[in-house]
């Protein structure tokens, strides 16, 4: 793994950390937006969902759709899925305060 993918790792670890953190505080449009950046993101670089993120991915998933309806969660999902990497970092970032 180079600097630069290693990098791109940790941003989407963090990415997923903060979807489950936002879908435990009922911020499930944002956790859905934040989901779907972090799925583009693996599919891009070729990187499937850890098997160990498996059992908390779902959670999160499950949470995050049963706060929104079905056309908010696609809608979220897909604007996440749209937005470039440092538009989803800014996303983070306003979200954090920052």
């Amino acid at each position: 793994m180079t600097v630069s993918e290693a990098v791109t790792f940790g941003s989407l670890l963090r990415r997923h950390r903060l979807a489950v953190s936002l879908s435990q505080e009922a911020l499930a449009e944002r956790a859905a937006l934040l989901l779907g950046a972090a799925e583009h993101l693996r599919f891009t670089m070729g990187a499937p969902l850890p098997p160990c993120w498996r059992a908390g991915y779902e959670r999160t998933m499950s949470s995050v759709r049963a706060q929104l309806s079905a056309a908010a969660f696609e809608s979220a999902w897909a604007a996440g899925r749209a937005l470039t990497q440092d538009r989803a970092v800014g996303e983070v970032v306003a979200y954090l305060g920052g």
